[in-house]
């Protein structure tokens, strides 16, 4: 119907036969070529090039604007693919995202490992395709800055230092036996510095304040030790001290005055509080009664202790000690 229209128009108008031939074998080729296969509705020429994306995307050479029309829309499957790929890669960057939302204690300094909620990533970021290593993960950088600022550094100091890990030691007790700070690691650890001739230490002894703190706190995992760093102090002063203030905690011989140094204790008494990681928490007096005659007095050490039992940071961490000077032998 299309060609004899076609037909009739040229005479009509006189227009040779020839002249339309091209056009009318054209048009038909073009109708088919820019159809896209598997699309019906998409018939007329119109149809078919809108499918191709473009008119530049449909030449004018039918077979040409065959393959053309194929290449468009294989085209626009790879780009709709690419766009599924691209969504996918989104996905998993999400999903990675949400395995590094981690804690400062869950990327450990040593290994360098991302313990990660998602049991995808379990294991160490190193040894899993599935995790970057801390540092490559925006949150485990995070963590691990927040951690590194956290974390004590792993060599003591000469001196005591609060918020650094409290020197170790090993001292004897007045009946032999070998105690170490090492021994209480994951514990509170409370260090006394004593001298039984000290009318202070005398005082707190006859009014029984270390040991009913002491056992206060015997329960609850917090171990009490006496050091007594008096130069000219004997094992048989200090069990007789133990036996007349009824101290039931250990009583350390430190005669050279070495640990007494580290932890600079000037007088006595002079209290130490070290956390449960190690690291020292309070340095200074027992009480805020010097003189001993205040009716209700702030109990420093009771306060530390307290605070940091039930997981705080120590409010009052330093306070001035008094006492009797420390008679070190040098």
């Amino acid at each position: 119907m299309k060609i004899a229209g076609l037909l009739l128009v040229a005479a009509m108008t006189g227009t040779g036969l020839w002249a339309w031939g091209p056009a009318i074998i054209g048009s038909v080729d073009q109708g088919q070529s820019c159809s896209a296969p598997g699309d019906a509705a998409q018939t007329s020429l119109s149809a078919g090039c809108s499918s191709a994306g473009s008119a530049s995307a449909c030449p004018m050479s039918s077979v040409a604007k065959a393959e053309q029309g194929q290449a468009c829309q294989m085209s626009s499957v790879a780009k709709a693919d690419q766009g599924q790929a691209c969504q996918m890669s989104s996905v998993a960057k999400a999903d990675q995202g949400q395995a590094c939302q981690m804690s400062s204690q869950a990327c450990e300094m040593s290994s360098q490992a991302c313990q990660m909620s998602s049991p995808a990533c379990s294991v160490a970021s190193g040894d899993s395709p599935s995790c970057p290593p801390c540092e490559q993960c925006p949150e485990g950088a995070a963590a691990m800055t927040a951690s590194a600022a956290k974390a004590p550094p792993t060599t003591q100091p000469d001196v005591a230092t609060l918020g650094l890990p409290a020197p170790g030691f090993e001292l004897l007790s007045y009946d032999g036996k070998k105690v170490s700070l090492g021994d209480f690691a994951g514990k509170i650890v409370v260090l006394e510095w004593t001298n039984w001739d000290c009318p202070f230490i005398k005082r707190h002894g006859q009014a029984g304040t270390s040991r009913e703190l002491a056992a206060k706190y015997k329960d609850k995992g917090v171990v009490w030790l006496a050091v007594n760093s008096t130069k000219d102090a004997t094992s048989e002063q200090n069990r007789t001290a133990a036996q007349a203030y009824q101290a039931s905690y250990p009583i350390l011989m430190d005669p050279d005055g070495k640990v007494g140094h580290r932890y600079a204790a000037k007088t006595t008494p002079h209290m130490f509080v070290i956390d449960r990681s190690g690291t020292l928490a309070y340095d200074g007096a027992i009480d805020d009664d010097p003189a001993g005659r205040k009716d209700a007095r702030v109990n420093y050490v009771d306060q530390a202790i307290g605070e940091l039992l039930a997981g705080k940071a120590v409010t009052n961490s330093k306070t001035k000690s008094y006492g009797c000077g420390v008679k070190y032998a040098k």
